[in-house]
């Protein structure tokens, strides 16, 4: 059967060709503004799944004398022709007055990406103006941020968030500051850096980062990562664990302490309570042992007749309530002995309490190491990554990269509690 307009009218409104308002023929207009939005200039356009109805409006327009079937493969030069028109400028004006704008997606995602490369770029450089951050440091934190990615439409946002982020970088380390006071300075608002906000989550990785630290999972390591730069998340939940500290009875935590020592127990003291009740040096008649773990204190607890009668834990990375209790019990009193597990941590654990908190690193030398690896039953798990530097004996960072086995305090429990010669 033939058609009854087999050469369609062609008449202009507004410089259009009205024959391109067609519904019947959106599929054309649709697949050449497809092509042209990628950049290219199509000689041949691919027609899918025509409709009856759209398949007569394309015969009507090219003249056929039947359906041209549901799959169309048509020259771009013809389509010109039949409409009347030239090249693929006029054609494409035909093409927006159908569906509307088209939009250069090469362009936009060439755009894209030169906004994701600024906005790394522009992080990187405004990292670097924090006077505490290494390049190195700086460089991993970017590159965090790389690979958990950003939105396509959240630019703008991930942007304002890096501001803040530098404010907050900007402003440590402080001086036993409340997060919620530093939030309010900062941002005129004390739950700005509240834990479930983006914004607290990406500054805890980064101040982790350029610590030196472990990117924290739980929330006493996100705790501990504040509190390495002076910044208390809250004074009651930071705390120390004790064995063996006594005071004057004079004293606002005289009955805490001197009873705890009386009966061989641990005893817990929180931020608040070391700041409200400042603990004096300790006598200079014996030393004061810092461990890394909770368990050798519990298990000194139970020796009440050997080794060091006054430990402090450290609870892994120190607490602002550890290193303000050390400060306060240091000083002039007696000397504090620290000891770690052998591994990366502990470098970083031993280094940070000997140049923050004038600890002397006990039992943490080659030698030690060395010989526990010999004289221990079963070594600890393998070592990964790099190891920390270990100023107070560079022979430690060689022998652990030699060796590259854990050595936790636990499997030196017999010799940290061994009576002192």
């Amino acid at each position: 059967m033939g058609w009854s307009h087999p050469h369609p009218a062609r008449s202009r409104i507004g410089g259009v060709n009205t024959s391109s308002l067609n519904p019947g023929l959106l599929p054309i207009w649709r697949e050449l503004a497809r092509r042209l939005s990628r950049g290219d200039e199509p000689r041949r356009l691919t027609l899918r799944s025509l409709t009856v109805d759209q398949q007569a409006a394309v015969a009507d327009l090219l003249g056929l004398d039947r359906l041209p079937g549901s799959r169309l493969s048509l020259r771009v030069d013809r389509l010109a022709a039949v409409l009347g028109v030239e090249g693929l400028d006029e054609l494409a004006a035909m093409a927006e007055a159908a569906t509307g704008p088209i939009v250069d997606s090469m362009a936009q995602r060439e755009q894209m990406v030169a906004q994701r490369s600024s906005l790394w770029s522009d992080l990187e450089a405004d990292l670097a103006t924090v006077r505490w951050a290494q390049p190195t440091a700086i460089g991993r934190a970017v590159s965090m941020q790389q690979a958990a990615g950003v939105a396509s439409g959240g630019i703008a946002a991930r942007r304002e968030l890096h501001r803040r982020l530098v404010a907050v970088l900007q402003a440590l380390p402080a001086d036993s500051t409340s997060r919620a006071v530093l939030s309010a300075d900062l941002f005129g608002d004390p739950h700005a850096l509240d834990s479930d906000t983006p914004l607290a989550r990406l500054a805890t990785q980064t101040i982790a980062i350029f610590a030196g630290l472990e990117v924290p999972t739980d929330s006493e390591a996100r705790r501990a990562v504040w509190e390495s730069v002076g910044v208390v998340i809250d004074q009651v939940s930071s705390n120390v664990l004790v064995l063996g500290l006594r005071v004057p009875a004079s004293h606002g935590l005289s009955g805490q302490l001197n009873s705890g020592a009386d009966a061989h127990e641990p005893v817990i003291l929180t931020l608040s309570q070391l700041r409200r009740w400042p603990l004096p040096p300790c006598e200079l008649t014996e030393p004061v042992l810092i461990v890394e773990n909770p368990s050798i204190v519990e298990s000194a607890a139970v020796r009440p007749t050997r080794g060091i009668a006054r430990i402090v834990c450290s609870y892994g990375v120190p607490t602002l309530a550890v290193s303000t209790l050390l400060r306060q019990i240091g000083g002039q009193g007696a000397p504090l002995l620290q000891h770690s597990d052998f591994d990366p941590a502990g470098l970083v654990i031993t280094n940070w309490l000997r140049s923050n908190v004038d600890t002397t690193p006990w039992k943490m030398s080659a030698a030690d190491y060395l010989g526990a690896v010999e004289s221990v039953r079963r070594v600890g798990r393998s070592i990964a990554g790099p190891i920390p530097a270990s100023p107070w004996d560079p022979d430690l960072q060689a022998a652990l990269d030699k060796h590259r086995v854990v050595i936790s305090e636990e499997q030196l429990l017999d010799d940290l509690l061994a009576p002192r010669a």
